[in-house]
């Protein structure tokens, strides 16, 4: 702005766009665009402070609750996998690196089972304190978001989405709907920090593979995040990587050989997991350890019964009412990367195969372990849909209305995770919700 002259009156000129303003005219817009830029600075800060009060709550009830979980001195009243986990991890040959971890540990401290517990609850709560961090920079990275209060919130909603309402009664008792997250396996939450590094990298990767940038300090995050996340648990890879294949091929074909440097290099970058996986299917499926288990193996499940079925059915709807709402109002509103979406649908194709069809026998066949990449894909899903939705800018945004519809089933999803992991702190089942018992 500088001064200028229109007959006996001095105004201000705005030198960009070449107009003259009256002097009390400029000071009071100028005045107006100050006062909403502190509202909004101020607005922003409080929301930050309230996202770092609500994310220390947080991580003071996980680690509540896991330490009820693991504790040599608990009385049964929290019920989890965890204590069972940390047995089998001090255990020889074990296919998770963090059996590692947790056998060292526990021979160093003269075989403490108390420092194993303080172990087990300070990984699960960094780690999922890290989860929503990363999700977070990841949302704001993505979205080029400046103040991040919104992303923050959403970041840490992520860890609570479940399924909707709802439970399935059957012969043998109560089920609950497929949850996108768990509290009572640390394999899988110690591995979800390295499984969004993956995530992030691979998009970026790709993003930046189109906009001619260089990509590689992705693609070396992608081959360090994806070694210790298949180390950890290979349960996200099952289904990501044939998915990926898949994905890639198909744009081979569809680019005619041009895309094929970027999907070498980005192969190649998840070359680490292929010795990691060798030795696990060794270990979980090859060698039973001094013979004191029945060896285990893997097969195609195709004797449904019809309970199987609904209850199949009835997860894959309760888990993702969210997400395939969310998904239509992209496809009908928004420019959503049509590429992505494409990959959206692989991804959930083969986490649904190995979630119905890939099982396992032997001392394994109730562990379920296939079935994570179901979990894992509702967990991932629900956070992408979540930012394409609420966080990201478009010509053609989604209507006010259809936002509002869209917010009240997440909330929905949100509210019943909160009522779960409520019921966890106070020492309930992890395996219902409302106590529910057959």
């Amino acid at each position: 702005m500088s001064v200028c002259m229109h007959g006996s009156k001095t105004k201000m000129l705005d030198t960009e766009n070449n107009v003259c303003y009256n002097n009390e005219k400029y000071a009071f817009e100028r005045k107006s665009q100050m006062n909403s830029s502190t509202y909004v600075n101020k607005t922003n800060k409080i929301a930050k402070i309230l996202f770092v009060v609500a994310l220390i709550i947080f991580a003071v009830a996980d680690g509540y609750m896991v330490w009820n979980q693991c504790s040599p001195d608990g009385d049964g009243t929290y019920i989890s996998d965890v204590d069972t986990h940390i047995v089998k991890a001090i255990q020889p040959h074990v296919y998770s690196f963090l059996s590692v971890i947790f056998r060292e540990t526990y021979y160093l401290f003269g075989e403490n089972m108390y420092v194993l517990a303080v172990l087990c609850t300070l990984l699960m709560v960094i780690s999922n304190v890290t989860s929503v961090l990363i999700l977070h920079h990841m949302y704001k990275k993505i979205y080029n978001i400046k103040s991040g209060w919104k992303s923050g919130f959403l970041s840490l909603a992520s860890v609570f989405v479940v399924a909707f309402f709802s439970h399935y009664i059957g012969e043998s008792g109560a089920y609950s709907a497929a949850y996108a997250n768990v509290w009572h396996n640390p394999t899988l939450l110690l591995m979800r920090p390295f499984m969004l590094c993956v995530i992030f990298a691979t998009s970026m990767a790709f993003k930046n593979a189109e906009d001619g940038k260089p990509m590689g300090k992705y693609l070396v995050l992608s081959a360090v995040a994806s070694l210790f996340c298949m180390w950890v648990k290979p349960s996200f890879f099952a289904a990501f990587l044939p998915a990926l294949c898949v994905y890639l091929l198909i744009e081979l074909i569809r680019t005619k050989g041009k895309s094929f440097m970027f999907s070498l290099k980005l192969g190649l970058s998840y070359l680490g997991t292929i010795p990691v996986l060798i030795y696990q299917y060794i270990v979980l499926y090859v060698y039973a350890p001094e013979k004191t288990e029945e060896v285990s193996s893997v097969y195609f499940k195709t004797n449904w019964t019809m309970e199987e079925i609904l209850h199949g059915v009835y997860d894959e709807l309760f888990s993702a009412w969210f997400i395939i709402l969310g998904i239509i109002l992209l496809l009908v509103f928004q420019k959503t990367n049509k590429k992505l979406l494409t990959f959206t649908g692989l991804y959930w194709v083969v986490s649904d195969i190995f979630y119905y069809f890939v099982k396992e026998s032997g001392s394994r066949a109730m562990h379920g372990n296939f079935e994570w990449s179901k979990l894992i894909f509702l967990y991932v899903m629900m956070a992408f849909v979540a930012g394409e939705v609420f966080l990201k800018p478009a010509e053609n945004d989604i209507p006010k209305k259809w936002k509002a519809i869209a917010g009240a089933v997440y909330a929905g999803h949100f509210i019943t995770g909160l009522i779960y992991f409520a019921s966890m702190v106070r020492g309930g089942w992890f395996f219902c919700i409302f106590q529910m018992y057959g």
